[in-house]
């Protein structure tokens, strides 16, 4: 090592040396100040308070505390120098005040969760055990909020510090318990200061010494006070002395327990702390077996001290009376009286156990001593107080039981001689009773008096009492009933004597007299009667009861009707009511079910009535019975079929009470709601299956009506448990007691339907209109196309003949494009009124159904309309509303088929389907159809119009009808490949009959310009017939065909041209023919061309090419309105040419 390094070895060993010194000498200081404050402090507690804070002073820390482990295991702060820590418990273990600690870093040494949380803003912590012989375990810590803020010097300061503390608790200790011993041996000596840690076994001596005086002198208090109280004020006095006693030895419960002979036991008085449960009133009239496992020990004089009552055995008779009451411990001292045990006085712990000193027993036991004089004191002073009572009411009852007497009493010697009399206020002498004073009987009374008298006499003598003698006499002009009963008289001077005791019974007579005869009744009538005294046990019962019940009277006098009357069944509120009715003495009427002495049930309807005496006094009831058994079974049955079909009813029907909550509900009500079937009613309400709007709007709209009408109808909507409304037409009828009986019907299906209804009404509805302008559409296009037609055909005319004049042809080019356009024009305008409507399948039956649901229940009452439907589906390929529309303009034809309008109308579906030819549509053999008819028992159809029915505007019912709607049906059934037959007998009514495809069966599309074959290369020299009802439109035809060479002869009677044609068939080479017209249709003409010998060949020229559609065979060709030049004579030449083939080729 060098030189400098030496050197600066040197200095730093030096500097260290010098901070040892002055950190010792700072340390020294420190005690220095510890020790004086020590010294100084007369209270332990504010030394050591002070020591702290000089710690924490001198080594910085921002805390400094005392911390104690008490017996419950727990470390509690003792002191901390800043107040405001308070005194927190420590979650640590008890092993950390073993030993001393350094600790840089709390939360690294994991003591963070064990701090309270007054300390979690600190980081360091420095702590030395501190010992004290007989105390805890503890402990000074010092904190600090720096990491590694304590040093060893700090911990060596520390150290010291606490070995400091050590010596000076011992040191005030020792002063304490001379201070103690002081104040034993001189009782003038102030006592010393409370010791600030825990008693040594000498200051706990001194403190049961104190503690055994005190007990002394308030127990002496306690029975000088009990033994000085006034009879009078016992009771008190015992209360107080419970008070006083049961605080004195830290009881929760203090009383009195006295025997009752013969083995009664009584709780008489009672003192409890404050939230104890007094138990005074459920301790009454106990039996005193409870006391057999104590009365041994009791009448030995021993009390019973039981430090834990569940400790006791199983079999102990009080154990389960003492834990009833909570009772944890128990001292239980005796009261005697001359060795006979009395009672005893108990004293309870209910929050903790208490174990008593033997010092502390024995002085319990004076006052109960005490207790038991003062209470035999005051029975034996009430018993005498109660015995002079006694005598005193006996011989006022006795002196008042004379003077109040209303008979007639009379004194007689031994010969017989009236003597003496009391005469009571009811009793009306028959004689003045001074006038018979000393005489004999038979001086004074009639002789049969006077012979009974004697007979009296005698009666005495024999037996010493007479009794039951009743005689009659008049007294003042009215017949009265006496009873006489004597006794011997004796006197002291030997002399015998009788005493005559005569009781006025006329009045009694009388009541006899009538209960006989109501009883002669009452034995009679069919009614079961039963008299009872006051008490109600039964006097008598007629037979009528005797037979019904089967009890006889000697079998039920002296019981009370119910005891062997009433049955399990027997309405316990109806018996409460008449038993109320008994005890206020007022009639009752009640119905009853009994049971007879076989257990037969039997119903009866009772009428009780009270019998009083001549004073208004109770003397009994009777009880007049009627049997209904019949009648209420009968009622029984009608109540159990009206619950039946409540139950069963479809609508919901339910009972609710005046709060809301239901009392019944009815199966369909339950599952309106979504109510399991068991599920208890009670707990719900009729605002559970509401919404909240609704209910609102109810209570403010309609409760109102409600409560001013006492019903109610209208819509409401409910709420089922799974969240969907339930539409419902409700009554509600309010009951007596402010309940509601609702009536309750779920129309949501209903409302569907009706919604559902007027949908397809207005479908219908929308397609009759559309149809019906469709119809009117399509007769003006066909007008229009005629009119086209003629002015078409006259311009190709025309422009053969404009050679070399150029104006005229430009005209005519422009006429030929304004007409093309209006040829467009109308044949679009009948497009464009029927779009084309979606096709489905359907099942014929159901749509069926729907159209007899949309005639209403007006039309079906009406014309008792009858509907026949397969258990099979019934399919269709159709428009659903085409085909609706069709089945409601046939059954609506069909309910105005008479004229008083009381046609019945029936709808078979799945009926024959026709073998002839369709009256409208046509039949292919290659598809299978659903067919329903429609028939009525109306007029019939009248035969002029039966060929046109199907035509617009032909109609049957006059102005009411459009003649619209079966030309519409006949459009659809066309346009669906249908086939319908109309049937009529006149006077009996009309059937239609329409078979529908099953399958897609249209009409293929016609195409107006037909391909043409090769034919003739001229009409030169044929004959061609024309044939159109529009004059105008046959010219232009005809011409355009003589163009061409052809003779032609046009015709505008469509009948005429059938008659040229059939007269004369081998003339003509081809038929040109219009379509539409009056009477005899071009179908018509081709179909008489087609049947001659030699078929001649037709062409069809028409406005309306697709209703051509089911005839295109009939036809050579089919053009359309209008046509031109060039392909009419194509297709003429054409025909004309299979013609010649024909002929050439019959085969």
């Amino acid at each position: 090592m060098t030189a400098p390094e030496h050197l600066l070895s040197a200095l730093a060993e030096r500097e260290r040396q010098l901070r040892q010194e002055r950190i010792s000498a700072s340390h020294g200081r420190t005690l220095m100040m510890a020790m004086d404050v020590l010294h100084a402090s007369e209270v332990p507690e504010q030394g050591i308070a002070q020591v702290l804070e000089i710690v924490r002073s001198a080594t910085g820390a921002d805390l400094a505390v005392l911390l104690c482990h008490e017996d419950r295991g727990e470390v509690a702060t003792r002191l901390a120098t800043d107040p405001a820590f308070g005194q927190p418990h420590w979650c640590i273990d008890a092993g950390f005040l073993a030993r001393k600690r350094r600790i840089t870093d709390i939360s690294e040494a994991g003591l963070a969760s064990g701090l309270p949380p007054q300390a979690g803003g600190f980081q360091s912590l420095l702590s030395v055990p501190l010992a004290v012989t007989d105390e805890a375990p503890m402990v000074i810590v010092l904190l600090s909020s720096a990491a590694a803020k304590f040093s060893r010097f700090d911990e060596d300061l520390l150290q010291r510090i606490v070995t400091l503390l050590e010596q000076a608790i011992d040191r005030l200790r020792l002063i304490h318990r001379n201070a103690v011993l002081a104040q034993i041996v001189d009782t003038e000596v102030s006592a010393p200061a409370a010791s600030y840690f825990a008693e040594s076994s000498f200051d706990v001596l001194s403190r049961a010494f104190a503690h055994v005086v005190d007990w002394q002198r308030n127990i002496v208090d306690i029975t000088n006070k009990l033994l000085n109280a006034p009879s009078e004020a016992i009771d008190p006095a015992i209360n107080t002395a419970l008070q006083r006693t049961g605080v004195l030895a830290r009881s929760d419960r203090t009383y009195v327990f006295r025997l009752r002979p013969p083995d009664r036991l009584d709780n008489t008085h009672e003192w409890v702390a404050d939230g104890i449960a007094p138990m005074i009133e459920e301790l009454q009239d106990m039996p005193d077996d409870l006391l057999d496992d104590w009365r041994s020990a009791f009448e030995g004089g021993a009390p019973i001290d039981i430090p834990d009552v569940d400790a006791l055995p199983e079999h102990s008779a009080v154990r389960e009376v003492l834990q009833m009451q909570g009772i944890k411990s128990l001292l239980a001292v005796p009261m005697l009286l001359d060795g006979r045990l009395t009672g005893f006085v108990g004293y309870d712990a209910v929050r903790n156990l208490r174990r008593f000193l033997p010092v502390e027993i024995e002085l319990l036991r004076s006052v109960a001593n005490a207790i038991g004089v003062v209470m035999d004191r005051a029975r034996a002073e009430a018993m005498a107080q109660e015995a002079n009572l006694r005598l005193r009411q006996e011989r006022d009852r006795f002196r008042a039981t004379l003077a109040a007497i209303p008979d007639l009493v009379l004194e007689l010697d031994a010969q017989g001689r009236f003597i003496g009399y009391g005469a009571g206020a009811r009793v009306a002498p028959a004689y003045p009773l001074d006038e018979v004073i000393h005489r004999l009987p038979e001086e004074v009374l009639p002789k049969h008096l006077a012979r009974l008298v004697r007979k009296i006499m005698a009666v005495v003598d024999s037996d010493g009492y007479a009794g039951g003698h009743r005689y009659s006499m008049a007294v003042n002009g009215e017949r009265r009933w006496f009873e006489v009963s004597a006794a011997a008289k004796s006197s002291e001077e030997g002399r015998g004597g009788y005493v005559f005791l005569v009781h006025d019974i006329t009045d009694s007579h009388r009541q006899q007299r009538e209960i006989r005869r109501l009883g002669r009744i009452a034995e009679l009538t069919s009614n079961l009667v039963i008299i009872t005294d006051p008490e109600g046990h039964i006097d008598w019962v007629n037979p009528a009861f005797e037979a019904r019940s089967g009890w006889m009277l000697e079998e039920v006098r002296g019981r009370k009707p119910g005891d062997f009357l009433q049955s399990p069944q027997t309405d316990r509120a109806t018996l409460r009511r008449i038993g109320e009715a008994i005890r206020r003495v007022q009639p009752v009427k009640a119905q009853l079910l009994n049971r007879t002495r076989a257990g037969q049930e039997y119903w009866i309807s009772k009428d009780i009535q009270p019998l009083l005496d001549e004073t208004g006094r109770l003397d009994g009831f009777v009880s007049v019975q009627t049997d209904i058994t019949d009648l209420q079974e009968a009622h029984q049955r009608a109540l159990r079929v009206r619950a039946l079909a409540m139950e069963t009813a479809s609508d919901g029907i339910a009972i609710s009470n005046a709060e809301g909550t239901y009392i019944f509900m009815n199966a369909a009500h339950r599952k309106m709601f979504g109510v399991d079937p068991n599920e208890d009613v009670a707990t719900l309400g009729w605002q559970d299956f509401v919404t909240a709007e609704e209910r609102e709007r109810f209570l403010a709209q309609e409760w109102p009506k409600l409560a001013a009408a006492g019903s109610w109808r209208g819509e409401l909507t409910g709420l089922h448990r799974d969240g969907h409304l339930v539409q419902q037409d409700v009554t509600l009828s309010l009951i007596d007691d402010g309940g509601l009986v609702c009536f309750a019907r779920d129309v949501s299906e209903q409302r569907a339907l009706e919604n559902e209804r007027a949908r397809l009404r207005e479908n219908l509805q929308l397609a009759q209109r559309r149809e019906t302008i469709a119809q009117l559409a399509s007769g003006v296009a066909h007008d229009l196309n005629n009119l086209v037609a003629v002015v078409s055909g006259t311009v190709s005319l025309l422009e053969g003949q404009c050679e070399g004049k150029p104006e005229i042809a430009a005209g005519l080019t422009r006429i030929g494009r304004a007409m093309d356009a209006a040829r467009d024009l109308v044949s679009g305008l009948g497009r464009s009124m029927r779009p084309d409507a979606p096709r489905k399948m359907l099942d014929l039956r159901q749509v069926v159904g729907e159209a007899i649901d949309l005639l209403g229940s007006d039309r079906r009452r009406n014309h008792d309309i009858c509907l026949s439907l397969p258990d099979k589906a019934q399919p269709v390929w159709a428009n659903h509303t085409e085909l609706l529309q069709v089945i409601l303009n046939l059954a609506l034809n069909a309910c105005e088929a008479a004229p008083d309008g009381a046609s019945r109308v029936s709808l078979v579906v799945g009926a024959e389907l026709c073998q002839r030819k369709p009256d409208v549509g046509e039949l292919h053999l290659d598809t299978t159809y659903s067919v329903f008819e429609v028939t009525d028992t109306g007029a019939g159809l009248d035969p002029t119009i039966s060929d046109r029915l199907f035509e617009s505007y032909v109609t049957t019912k006059g102005n009411a009808g459009t003649g619209m709607g079966l030309a519409i049906v006949a459009g659809i059934l066309r346009d669906n490949s249908c086939a319908l037959w109309f049937d009529s007998i006149s006077g009996q009514g009309v059937s239609v009959t329409v078979a529908w495809p099953e399958v897609n069966k249209r009409p293929q599309q016609l195409m107006c310009h037909n391909p043409v074959n090769s034919g003739a290369e001229s009409l030169a020299g044929h004959r061609i017939l024309v044939i159109d009802d529009v004059v105008d439109v046959a010219d232009v035809l005809s011409e355009m065909l003589e163009m061409d060479g052809a003779i032609s002869i046009a015709v505008s009677d469509p009948e005429e041209g059938l008659t040229l044609l059939r007269d004369n068939p081998a003339l003509w080479s081809a038929v040109v023919t219009d379509l539409d017209m009056p009477d005899i249709s071009g179908v018509d003409i081709a179909r008489a061309a087609g049947r001659l010998v030699a078929p001649v060949p037709c062409v069809l020229v028409t406005a309306l090419p697709e209703r051509a559609a089911k005839d295109r065979d009939l036809f050579h060709s089919v053009l359309a309105k209008p046509v031109e030049a060039p392909s009419l004579l194509n297709h003429v030449r054409a025909a004309v040419a299979a013609r010649i083939n024909a002929c050439k080729n019959p085969l």
